[in-house]
């Protein structure tokens, strides 16, 4: 019966696994920039990779779930099944040149669950967004050459999802691989109101654009223990160009009541190829520290585009894993930033982001269930050439949960 409480919650965060896609259409974001293409394209990471600046690539552990590497699932103890959940707050403010807005939101972030299906043979399924849509641009001027004026105000909302299966296997006791298949669906909604003169007539357009496909990455880590509760884990990963498939529907309405309707099938998205490197450095089962590099070849999808670079690095300390006398002492400590180069180019010019995290894991039970709060502060844009910036608060609550399942436990 000692599992019984845990086991409730774990029943708990499965039915939100299966009611998350009703969350959906709640905005996750307010970036102007999630106008263009499928919208503002979401890091992952769970609960402690996040406070490591986004860093996962060569972290691998039996303590939590690792969405960045697939080939980190093959850590799973045998009978251990495990749930991580996450949700955010962010508070981020938007401003050019003249003048600057305040937004709140907030959702739930993702939901996953790893287990042993066989020996060294590990599976996890999740779901988490795969990019995000949210903004409202409101604009005003004077038709050139007359002195007609015209007002626009555009909206847009949704994102897509991504249902992720995960399959690893240790094939040495230094080498683990693992394959990663993504379904992604979900559509992208955008409203345009034009008003024309002094009676405001108005032209209103709604378009509504649905993608479904599928998106597959290879990982492998390379670890080795250097000595008494220290390791040293290399990781990589590689994901394959492909295509995303869509259907878009238009409805044009005129002030004077008429109205146009067409659906069309859209061309292919192209979602590129994604190379990336990363190791952890785990000292005296007290310090770890990683580093990740990745590049995604946007460029080739689009001319618009160009290729995306994250840089990323942090640090994770917890001062005695074992003192189960002092509770500071099982407390982890993290520290992290990360840099994207941005694949959008807007008049010409980059997007970049720039980000620092930090956080706590908070132990519960014993050390392999935590509370994960993370702290996020990042800038995304410029106020040069025209542009926006974006600059964001976003608190993060994450629950990472592991029970003994598939046990037959016997009494005397």
């Amino acid at each position: 019966m000692k599992h019984a409480p845990l086991s409730y919650l774990m029943g708990i965060m499965l039915l939100l696994f299966f009611r998350f896609p009703a969350m959906n259409g709640q905005n996750n974001t307010r970036s102007p920039y999630s106008i263009f293409g499928i919208g503002e394209l979401q890091h992952r990471g769970f609960g402690y990779t996040q406070a490591m600046g986004g860093t996962g690539i060569g972290i691998r552990s039996n303590e939590y779930l690792n969405m960045l590497n697939p080939a980190s699932y093959s850590a799973i103890d045998s009978g251990s099944m495990h749930f991580d959940t996450g949700m955010h707050l962010e508070y981020s403010t938007i401003k050019n040149a003249s003048q600057k807005q305040d937004f709140l939101n907030g959702n739930l972030s993702y939901i996953a669950m790893g287990f042993p299906v066989w020996k060294k043979w590990s599976a996890g399924l999740s779901l988490l967004p795969f990019s995000n849509v949210g903004y409202e641009i409101n604009a005003g001027k004077i038709i050139e050459g007359t002195s007609v004026p015209y007002h626009i105000s555009a909206t847009g909302t949704g994102g897509l999802s991504q249902i992720n299966l995960v399959n690893a296997l240790q094939v040495f006791s230094f080498l683990s691989v693992g394959l990663s298949a993504g379904y992604n669906f979900g559509s992208l909604e955008a409203n345009r109101e034009i008003g024309f003169g002094e009676n405001a007539s108005v032209v209103t357009i709604d378009e509504k654009r649905k993608y479904h496909g599928w998106t597959v990455e290879l990982g492998l880590q390379l670890s080795k223990k250097m000595g008494k509760g220290s390791r040293l884990t290399l990781g990589g990963l590689y994901r394959p160009s492909t295509r995303l498939y869509g259907r878009s529907s238009y409805d044009i309405q005129l002030s004077s009541d008429s109205a146009y309707q067409d659906e069309h099938v859209l061309k292919n998205l192209e979602i590129p190829s994604m190379m990336g490197v990363g190791f952890s450095l785990f000292v005296y089962e007290k310090i770890m520290w990683s580093a990740d590099f990745s590049l995604s070849k946007w460029s080739a999808a689009s001319d618009h585009y160009r290729d995306n670079m994250v840089v990323s690095s942090g640090l994770d300390w917890i001062p005695d894993r074992h003192d189960y006398q002092h509770y500071l002492s099982r407390i982890s400590y993290r520290i992290g930033a990360r840099y994207e180069s941005g694949y959008l180019m807007v008049n010409h010019h980059a997007i970049s982001t720039y980000v620092g995290t930090i956080g706590v894991g908070l132990p519960f039970r014993n050390i392999k269930n935590r509370f994960n709060l993370t702290l996020e502060a990042g800038r995304q844009g410029t106020l040069t050439h025209s542009l926006i910036q974006e600059q964001y608060f976003r608190f993060i609550l994450n629950v990472n949960l592991q029970d003994l399942w598939f046990r037959k436990y016997k009494y005397d």
